[in-house]
């Protein structure tokens, strides 16, 4: 929860930045004010989360066919933060995005489970999946796919393939 902290005037800029850590320009800026507003991005109730989680989750957002623009509990961070690194990442952040690829990773067993037309088109549907990347060796099923046509056999068993693949990445 953010804190406003009153200062002494007789703290130097160095003296704030060490004691509250924060930036230099803050430092200056909040001597000038009297005042430092500290844990103003931490919300309330929130704990970090662990650092084997956030391995995981480093490990997850690496997967390029992965679209991070399309998960909802990643829409308040900046995706070259995300992957960088340099984002803390909150328990109840990663519980969101675990349920969104539990979520993802039904439709891909679905469609193993019965490789058909409807179930390729959830998963090619998905905001959250990059169809171009995960099928850019059948861009010719894709294709008909957008057009209503027929996806054959072999296609199917090449999607196959590549969702498998897709879902031995994505264990949770």
């Amino acid at each position: 929860m953010a804190e406003k902290i009153h200062l002494d005037p007789d703290l130097s800029p160095q003296d704030i930045m060490e004691r509250y850590g924060v930036s230099r320009a803050t430092a200056f800026r909040a001597r000038k004010r009297g005042y430092v507003t500290v844990n103003y991005h931490k919300q309330a109730g929130q704990s970090h989360a662990r650092a084997s989680t956030s391995r995981r989750f480093q490990e997850l957002i690496a997967i390029d066919e992965l679209n991070l623009a399309g998960f909802n509990s990643m829409k308040q961070h900046r995706f070259y933060d995300l992957k960088k690194g340099d984002t803390k990442l909150y328990s109840a952040e990663w519980q969101a995005f675990r349920r969104e690829i539990l979520q993802i990773r039904q439709k891909l067993e679905r469609f193993l489970e019965a490789p058909s037309k409807d179930n390729l088109m959830a998963i090619i549907k998905d905001p959250r999946v990059h169809q171009h990347l995960l099928f850019e060796q059948q861009q010719k099923m894709l294709y008909r796919l957008a057009k209503n046509m027929r996806v054959y056999e072999e296609e199917l068993e090449g999607a196959r393939r590549k969702v498998e693949e897709l879902l031995s990445q994505l264990e949770v």
